[in-house]
């Protein structure tokens, strides 16, 4: 797994008033030095944004401009006992910087940048001293489509990770504007949602049991329709809005609108997401769309023949061996609506030759089926299409039209085979590659 990262110093000017906190306890700095709570102090905090490299299969390319502007920042600050101070609006400006005036002991901070308008007004509630820490991490806001977090240059950032917990000591701005001093610190942001991109590998395309797959595309779907504002974690397991729900409500997740190619590096992205039980309805999957052409096809008297003009091709779910029959039909093999009720099987048509496939995202080096299905923000998950084993469902989503006893439903355990494979690289932007066949 390679990860090439470089920084992005946004220098935040700010300037804040304290009331001097009644917190009456004294705070072990570590190095033997005891700080007191509540003492006018002055500290220099400085937004750093983490750029990752992404992968292209020809080399390398840098993180689009666009998922890195910075227009508006909010830094939400809390004291030692975790009882919300203030929310103060950083100005931005790459050039300059200026310290704020605070108190010493420990404070606790978490950055929100770019923030939507449902941030903005639940974060004009907050009162000082009326709100804790653990409060804020409970709020959500509604998404309804991605673009609402990745409108070009203008995308949803937060912390990276949980609110850092800082132990400010006395300082003068002189002090405190100096590199190496405790009260001159970073905070590193990243993107609230994941990034993907879909490859594939040459001749990934061939199935060598019936087929050629071609024009292949893709799209997220699965997307929660609810987000933390604060990544919420029991442990070291992250938790989406829905992540102890019994049962999938559909209507509780989006797809992405549009599908993009995979021969373009064109990335889409995806919703923060884990569920405790991943099911078919809930793991965020990767909808695969793309023209199959069979090898061989035949008419419906079963005799080899010459493909459709416009590709459209039919297969029969057979009723008898509750299995697809292996021919590929250039015509209706039951013209007559009584022959195929009397058989029982499934006629199922491929307009134009299009079929769709599921992958599912999954970190692979996780141990456990939880945390391989769990969709971290500021995530990059690289894709890698590496093979063909069988024409996908004629619907989008992986199913089919009419409907077949194999096709995925809500409520499904996360299916283990399927006839795309590939492979997923997951690192931090985070960057994660993954590769396989369908």
């Amino acid at each position: 797994m390679k990860k090439s990262i470089y920084f992005l110093m946004i220098a935040t000017t700010m300037l804040i008033s304290f009331a001097s906190c009644n917190n009456d306890e004294n705070v072990d700095t570590g190095g033997g030095s005891i700080v007191s709570n509540g003492v006018a102090t002055t500290a220099k905090i400085t937004l750093t944004q983490s750029q990752p490299v992404t992968y292209a299969p020809t080399g390398t390319e840098q993180a689009d401009p666009n998922e890195k502007n910075i227009n508006t920042a909010i830094l939400l600050i809390f004291d030692a006992k975790q009882s919300f101070e203030q929310a103060v609006s950083l100005d931005i400006d790459v050039y300059a910087s200026k310290t704020i005036t605070t108190t010493t002991g420990t404070h606790y901070f978490y950055a929100i940048v770019n923030e939507t308008a449902a941030i903005t007004d639940i974060v004009s509630t907050y009162k000082k001293g009326a709100i804790s820490l653990n409060d804020v991490k409970k709020d959500v806001i509604d998404i309804a489509a991605i673009d609402e977090l990745t409108t070009d240059d203008d995308f949803l950032m937060t912390s990276v990770g949980t609110p850092i917990s800082k132990i400010l000591i006395s300082a003068s701005v002189g002090e405190a504007e100096t590199e190496g001093n405790e009260n001159n610190f970073k905070i590193e942001v990243g993107r609230a949602v994941a990034k993907v991109n879909v490859y594939m590998e040459p001749d990934a395309n061939t199935d060598p049991s019936g087929g050629v797959l071609t024009a292949v595309k893709y799209k997220i779907h699965n997307n929660p329709k609810q987000m933390y504002i604060v990544p919420k974690f029991e442990g070291i397991q992250l938790w989406a809005p829905f992540y102890s729900a019994e049962n999938v409500i559909t209507t509780s997740y989006f797809n992405n609108l549009e599908y993009l190619r995979t021969d373009k590096s064109e990335p889409s992205y995806a919703m923060e997401n884990s569920n405790e039980i991943p099911k078919e309805g809930n793991a965020t999957y990767i909808s695969v769309k793309g023209v199959y052409e069979p090898k061989v096809v035949y008419n419906r008297n079963e005799v080899i023949s010459t493909p459709a003009a416009d590709k459209t091709f039919y297969r029969i779910w057979s009723a008898e061996d509750n299995s697809w029959n292996e021919k590929f039909f250039n015509e209706n093999p039951y013209p007559l609506i009584d022959q195929l009720v009397e058989s029982g099987d499934i006629v199922v048509k491929y307009t134009e030759g299009v079929c769709y496939y599921r992958l599912y995202l999954a970190d692979n080096e996780e141990s456990t089926v939880i945390a391989k299905h769990t969709v971290k923000r500021n995530t990059y998950f690289k894709v890698t299409i590496t093979s063909v084993s069988g024409v996908g469902g004629s619907a989008e989503g992986g199913g089919n039209e009419p409907t077949v006893p194999t096709d995925p439903k809500p409520e499904n355990p996360l299916a283990s085979e399927t006839n795309i494979h590939a492979t997923i690289d997951v690192m931090p932007w985070s960057v994660i590659e993954q590769s396989g066949g369908i």
